[in-house]
C-alpha cells in the first residue's frame, strides 16, 4: 500500500489558495498511485467552517480514486463528527468511530481533545489496544515534545501545548507508523520504536512565519516515509544585502533573486545595505521607484527597502579612498575585505565629518 499524508490545510471559504493546495495534494496522490490519502487534522480552519463547506469539499475529495481518511484537529474538533459525510470514499475517524481497515492495513485515530500530557497518553494507550495483528497506522494531531521547532512551527499556536506527547511514549504503542498533524513547518520523519513518526507539514503557508516550499509525505508500507515537494503557495523570506562593490546593478540583482524563487512562492522581501547612486545616475526617489516597479512584476506580499542607503558622498571622500587603498593591500581574503569595507561604510555613515 502507498499512503499520501497531509494535514493542516485550514480550509476556509475566503482562502482560495488553501483549496488550491488541497487540489494539488490530491493530484500528487494520484500521480504517486497512492491508494490512501490521510489528513491528520485541521482540514478546516474553524469548527463552524465544516458544515457550510461540506458541499464544496465532497467533489474535491471524490476526485481521488482511492480512500481518504480524515481525523479532527484542534481547529475543527467540534466541527467534524462521527458519521459526517465528506464523500463516498471518505472515512471520518471521530467520536468513538476511530478505526478503519483498508486493504489489510488498520488505521486508528486519536481525535484531538484539549487534554494534558497524561490525558494524551491515556488516549494513545487506548488506541494501541485497537492496533490489530497486521500493519497498523496511528493518526494523531498534537505536539511532539521532542521537537525544538522554532517560532511559527505550529502556525499561530506557540502559546501553549496542544495534546502533547513524547516520542518514547509513542514508540511504546507498537504502531508501524504514527502520522501526525499540527506541525506546519516542514516534513519531518523520526524513528519511533519498530516504525516511524512523521509530520507532513502544511501543504500551504498559513502564516508568514511558514516559509519555504510545502510538502506531503509519501509512505510505502514497510519503508520510511519520504517528503514530496509541492508547487503550492508558500512564503519565501528574501533578504537582499546590496554593496557598492558589487558589479551587478542593484535593481538587476533584486530582479534576479525574485526570478529565482520556487514556483508558488510569495516573497517577503527585505533590502539592506548600500548603493552608490552617483554611479547609477539616480537620486533616491528614482532608485526606490525602480525597486517598486521591479517588485510589482512578481508575487510579493511585502517589501521594505528603507534600510538601504546611498553612500555616494562617503565613497567619493578622501578618507574612504585612503582606507580603500590600504584595504586593497591587506592580506585579507575577498570575503573578509567586503565585510571590513561594509563595516567601515557603516561607521562613516554615523560620523558626519567622514562624509
Amino acid at each position: 500500500m502507498r499512503i499520501v499524508h497531509t494535514a493542516d490545510i485550514h480550509l476556509r471559504g475566503d482562502r482560495e489558495e488553501r483549496w488550491g493546495a488541497l487540489s494539488a495534494v490530491i493530484d500528487a496522490a494520484a500521480e504517486a498511485d497512492a491508494g490512501v490519502l490521510v489528513i491528520t487534522g485541521d482540514l478546516f480552519d474553524r469548527d463552524f467552517d465544516a458544515t457550510p463547506l461540506k458541499a464544496r469539499l465532497r467533489p474535491v475529495l471524490e476526485r481521488f480514486a482511492g480512500r481518504v481518511v480524515v481525523l479532527p484537529g484542534n481547529h475543527d474538533a467540534a466541527g467534524i463528527r462521527a458519521g459526517d459525510f465528506f464523500g463516498r470514499n471518505v472515512s471520518v475517524l471521530a467520536g468513538t468511530d476511530v478505526v478503519t481497515d483498508i486493504d489489510g492495513v488498520r488505521f486508528v485515530g486519536v481525535p484531538f481533545e484539549d487534554v494534558s500530557i497524561d490525558g494524551t497518553l491515556a488516549r494513545l494507550r487506548a488506541a494501541s489496544r485497537q492496533r490489530g495483528d497486521g500493519a497498523s497506522v496511528l493518526l494523531y494531531h498534537g505536539e511532539l515534545l521532542d521537537l525544538s521547532p522554532g517560532s511559527g512551527a505550529f502556525g499561530e499556536e506557540d502559546d501553549r501545548e496542544y495534546m502533547p506527547a513524547r516520542l518514547g511514549d509513542l514508540a511504546d504503542l507498537g504502531f508501524d507508523y504514527v502520522l501526525a498533524g499540527h506541525f506546519h513547518k516542514n516534513h519531518d520523519v523520526r524513528a519511533c520504536g519498530r516504525g516511524f513518526f512523521t509530520y507532513s507539514g502544511s501543504p500551504v503557508s498559513i502564516t508568514r512565519r511558514e516559509t519555504g516550499p510545502r510538502h506531503i509525505g509519501v509512505i510505502d508500507v514497510g519503508q520510511a516515509p519520504v517528503g514530496h515537494t509541492l508547487a503550492t503557495r508558500h512564503y519565501a523570506a528574501l533578504d537582499i544585502r546590496l554593496s557598492p562593490a558589487d558589479d551587478e546593478h542593484p535593481v538587476a540583482r533584486i530582479e534576479r533573486e525574485l526570478s529565482a524563487l520556487a514556483p508558488g512562492a510569495v516573497a517577503l522581501v527585505e533590502i539592506h545595505g548600500y548603493v552608490d547612486l552617483s554611479l547609477l545616475n539616480m537620486n533616491e526617489s528614482e532608485f526606490h521607484a525602480r525597486i517598486a516597479e521591479t517588485v510589482a512584476r512578481f508575487d510579493v506580499e511585502a517589501c521594505s527597502a528603507s534600510a538601504c542607503s546611498d553612500v555616494s558622498t562617503i565613497l567619493s571622500g578622501d578618507l574612504f579612498r585612503r582606507f580603500s587603498a590600504r584595504l586593497a593591500h591587506s592580506t585579507l581574503g575577498e570575503a573578509d575585505r567586503a565585510l571590513v569595507r561594509e563595516m567601515a561604510i557603516r561607521a562613516m555613515m554615523e560620523v558626519p565629518d567622514a562624509r
